[in-house]
């Protein structure tokens, strides 16, 4: 997808967010690789719900290639490499036998630890989640995230109803639409900045004393026999998000999947 952005608009990002499904270390360098910073978090099961020593508990020595269990013993490589990617390191058997510490790292004959070849990888990218600009990217994660999760949960779109991807394609549309028509309400009918720093008691007795004037008005008053076609901003909003949400429901209510033919065209 970046290859294919770039292709296309020649756009290339200095960092990309996503979730732990995305951390694996062969993404992870993939993106290293063409010096894109990966806000994402490391996927990582090398910990033990036991309770005993995970590999985090150990010290790897780059120069001598080694890990460090805590006692202070060494588990060395005979440079295998299995699948690929997987280096194991083994403690000695005469070391492991005579540790007070065994009965909390392991119940096997010795401790055996698996490393990836591109370990470094993700060591590096672990240390970037410490960072202020990784937990921007989250935040900024989360709002991307929220507006497909109000489409699925409020706006009922959690599954497609037109075939093809010229229908898919038409239906995503159509959702979106609504969503920035309530969003729109949303901004435009925001306090004025005067009220925004007004105390929440003073502005209720304000509302309070609007309305029971309101009311006295419309108790002295004759009923009126045609609707002002005037809409106060409250009743502005209101009356977008209404028809917002009645176009979604009447789209996935009364539409006919049967009336779709070809590649997702409709016939009315």
């Amino acid at each position: 997808m970046v290859d294919r952005v770039e292709r296309r608009f020649d756009l290339r990002p200095q960092r990309l967010a996503g979730d732990t499904a995305y951390g694996a270390v062969r993404l992870l360098k993939w993106l290293v690789d063409r010096n894109i910073t990966p806000h994402i978090p490391v996927w990582d099961k090398s910990a033990r719900p036991d309770g005993t020593f995970s590999r985090a508990d150990f010290l790897f020595d780059h120069e001598r290639n080694v890990y460090i269990c805590p006692s202070g013993s060494e588990l060395t490589s005979t440079g295998n490499i299995d699948q690929g990617h997987i280096v194991y390191y083994r403690a000695s058997k005469s070391n492991c036998s005579r540790c007070s510490l065994k009965p909390k790292c392991t119940t096997a004959i010795v401790r055996k630890i698996t490393r990836d070849l591109n370990e470094d990888v993700r060591d590096r990218v672990r240390a970037l989640a410490n960072t202020e600009a990784f937990q921007q990217s989250r935040r900024e994660r989360k709002k991307v995230e929220m507006r497909f999760a109000h489409m699925k949960r409020i706006l009922k779109l959690d599954r497609f109803r037109l075939r093809g991807l010229s229908g898919v394609r038409n239906e995503v549309l159509l959702t979106a639409r609504a969503q920035n028509l309530r969003r729109l309400a949303k901004l435009l009918c925001r306090p004025p900045p005067s009220l925004a720093g007004a105390s929440v008691a003073h502005v209720s007795q304000g509302i309070i004393a609007q309305l029971n004037s309101k009311k006295e008005l419309t108790q002295n008053k004759p009923q009126k026999t045609q609707r002002s076609l005037q809409l106060r901003p409250a009743e502005f909003c209101n009356a977008i998000e209404g028809k917002a949400d009645l176009a979604v429901d009447n789209f996935s209510s009364e539409f006919d999947p049967d009336i779709v033919t070809g590649a997702g065209d409709l016939r009315f």
